[in-house]
């Protein structure tokens, strides 16, 4: 398995963030991770990349301890988050000429690919691009290395639906051709009913759910999946 956590527990003071969390990721599928603001979501994210530490338990990407992971390692993990900032001074260009010698698997051909997908115009510096192009950016950024995972937390808030679909284009036409792991994050469940292999739901630092979508199609054949994560919110889907 590619993703691992084992009774992860996390808590800012006195707040539990997180409660025992147990939660697989098999190689090559794309888990939604999915929580209303304040069920822990970003603190896990957070903890599966090493910038947070769990209070208990552990978290293994690759089979080895987050805390832990090699260089190589972590150059094989891609990670998006809401609000994540590219340098402003640097243009296009310069942001991608600047990471590729840092990531020994970086692919020129894929990065011009998404740069020309994603209508990115080379010489434009980041800070003029629209909040939508930044992601696109940041989104280039972390697909050209060809990651085995990509870790990806709210990058669709706040986009409008012809930028947010081209971008979902992109990950599902580049994840399912290379066959990465990819856990995400978002509130846009609709998409994500489309995208996911399986779901993980949060609610206040607990995992209420873990299933794959066959599984929750099978259980609520005529249910959506934003129903079926109203209803854990709820307590009305037992686990």
């Amino acid at each position: 398995m590619t993703i691992e956590v084992r009774g992860v527990s996390y808590s800012y003071g006195t707040t539990h963030a997180l409660s025992g969390i147990d939660l697989t990721i098999p190689d090559g599928t794309l888990c939604a991770l999915l929580g209303r603001n304040g069920s822990g979501k970003t603190t896990l994210l957070q903890i599966l990349m090493g910038l947070r530490r769990p209070g208990t338990g552990t978290a293994r990407i690759f089979g080895k301890d987050v805390t832990n992971l090699a260089f190589e390692d972590r150059a094989s993990i891609g990670y998006i988050a809401e609000g994540q900032p590219l340098p402003g001074w640097m243009r296009v260009q310069q942001v991608i000429d600047y990471l590729s010698p840092l990531y020994p698997t970086w692919d020129s051909a894929l990065a011009g690919t998404l740069r020309e997908r994603f209508e990115l115009d080379p010489a434009r510096k980041i800070k003029t691009l629209s909040r939508g192009e930044q992601m696109k950016a940041a989104l280039l950024c972390a697909l050209a290395p060809r990651p085995k995972v990509l870790i990806m937390d709210e990058p669709f808030t706040g986009m409008d639906a012809i930028v947010k679909d081209e971008l979902i284009r992109g990950l599902l036409e580049s994840s399912g051709s290379e066959g990465w792991t990819v856990i995400l994050c978002s509130h846009d469940i609709g998409e994500l009913e489309m995208l996911a292999d399986s779901v993980a739901i949060l609610e206040r630092g607990k995992l209420v759910l873990s299933e794959t979508m066959d599984a929750i199609r099978d259980r609520y054949p005529h249910t959506t999946l934003r129903d079926v994560f109203v209803a854990v919110a709820k307590r009305e889907v037992t686990t």
